[in-house]
């Protein structure tokens, strides 16, 4: 609803968690775009816009475009329906399509670098447990539990962040709400905390053949077997001139790569 009063058109994944307003309420103390964004981040989803551009072929000036915003509530990288709970959630994610779109920090054999510049980093401190109690209204008792991220890796059979951790780190969410509630927002925070691997880059359009998006799979080759693995990208600068099309870019993954 607050998706389409804004003019975008939805493209929503289904959340594990049903908010009914008879049983419950959801208190809202900033802006509707803080709003969205914090509903999806305790489901372990984000919230970003795209945009889809629709060509008229017998206008051949291009002053015709029609230009759809989207606004899309779902995870990120794509997987299956969270409404099925911690099942779907163990399932392999959506690795990057086999056209899509391929960095290259090194030069090969059969062609050259396709980046300008690529850094690879790895935070091995963060959690990967988290520990919590909550209030269960229907017992009015306290239950104490603990959660941990259930997201495939990436990079498939790859190391996640609590193998290449040598000692475990945990975490407290927040505590508000029944067991429940908790126990979905630890599983999400935890899931977006794994993604511990980050990398820096610059690339043009020339040098790409095309385009990096936020929330796009991209493959990385020719880094070794660990770093060559499937990113998310986080975030994108578009610097566009006369001359080029430069972007500067930061990528993600939540795994190693296999090989040693």
């Amino acid at each position: 609803m607050i998706i389409g009063s804004l003019g975008a058109t939805p493209d929503v994944q289904t959340t594990q968690r049903s908010y009914d307003s008879r049983s419950g309420t959801l208190n809202q103390s900033g802006t509707a775009l803080e709003f969205v964004r914090q509903i999806a981040r305790e489901n372990g989803m984000h919230f970003w816009l795209s945009y889809k551009v629709k060509r008229d072929p017998l206008d051949l000036t291009g002053a015709n475009l029609k230009i759809e915003e989207v606004g899309n509530f779902k995870s990120s990288p794509p997987r299956s329906d969270s409404a099925l709970g911690a099942l779907a959630s163990a399932l392999p994610v959506m690795l990057a399509p086999a056209d899509g779109v391929v960095l290259r920090p090194q030069v090969g054999d059969d062609c050259g670098h396709n980046v300008s510049s690529f850094e690879v980093n790895a935070d091995q401190e963060r959690p990967t447990k988290a520990t919590f109690a909550a209030i269960d209204l229907s017992s009015i008792k306290v239950q104490s539990n603990e959660a941990r991220s259930k997201v495939a890796p990436m990079a498939s059979g790859g190391s996640t962040l609590d193998k290449q951790q040598s000692d475990e780190h945990s975490m407290r969410p927040r505590a508000a709400g029944d067991p429940e509630d908790v126990q979905r927002r630890a599983e999400a925070a935890l899931a977006e905390q794994a993604f511990n691997i980050t990398a820096h880059g610059s690339t043009t359009f020339y040098m790409l053949r095309g385009l990096l998006l936020p929330h796009d799979i991209v493959s990385v080759e020719r880094l070794g077997p660990e770093a060559s693995v499937p990113f998310r990208v986080r975030k994108v600068t578009h610097v566009i001139t006369p001359s080029d099309h430069y972007m500067d870019f930061e990528l993600q993954t939540n795994a190693r790569g296999s090989g040693r």
